[in-house]
């Protein structure tokens, strides 16, 4: 495998700061993990396709309110790094969510590596402190056309989907096409009283 020196100059610095990204282990030797018995849940709030020449770099908020079963609302954040270069490599932070208004610190748990030049992806897992690579199946794109949704009921009746075409806009001096997409699940439903 041959590296590209523009590859080598993004990589080397992110192989520098994944170590210091790392949680700091406890005094036994590693960090403890609870399992409630609970599902997991992983909330993709945005896609980032591989497109060259169209570099950038975001700090990404999110905000997730959830229905709970006596009428109120439970909401969790973070905030995350995503990066692309102008080659479509892309740099993300997974960042596990903490209760809005809370004093706990954001724990990144996850970083992604998308390289559609050496069609490569990693992934590495920032508690165990280990990195998967795999062959990278999508190839960048010129343009970009997101997987449209079809507004409608989902799952018999359980829940909605609703697709909106927002249009054109322009942000910061970049054309967008913006949609929004949302799925209402009905109270009584799926385990929800």
């Amino acid at each position: 495998m041959v590296l590209r020196p523009s590859f080598v100059r993004l990589c080397l610095p992110l192989c520098l700061l994944i170590p210091a990204a790392l949680p700091a282990q406890q005094g036994d030797g590693g960090m403890t993990v609870t399992n409630d018995g609970g599902g997991e849940t992983i909330l993709q709030s945005i896609a980032v396709p591989p497109m060259p020449g169209a570099p950038f770099s975001l700090m990404l908020s999110t905000e997730w309110a959830r229905s709970m079963t006596n009428g109120g609302t439970f909401t969790t954040v973070n905030s995350r790094t995503i990066k692309r270069d102008s080659m479509g490599r892309i740099y993300e932070e997974r960042v596990l969510m903490v209760p809005k208004g809370s004093k706990i610190p954001l724990i990144t748990n996850l970083i992604q590596i998308e390289d559609p030049v050496a069609l490569t992806y990693t992934e590495c897992w920032t508690r165990t402190k280990t990195c998967n690579l795999r062959k990278l199946v999508m190839t960048s794109l010129s343009r970009y056309q997101p997987s449209l949704f079809q507004s409608g009921p989902l799952a018999g009746g359980k829940a909605y989907r609703l697709h909106e075409d927002l249009g054109v806009d322009d942000l910061l001096g970049v054309s967008v096409h913006r949609y929004r997409d949302m799925t209402t699940v009905q109270t009584g439903r799926d385990g929800q009283r």
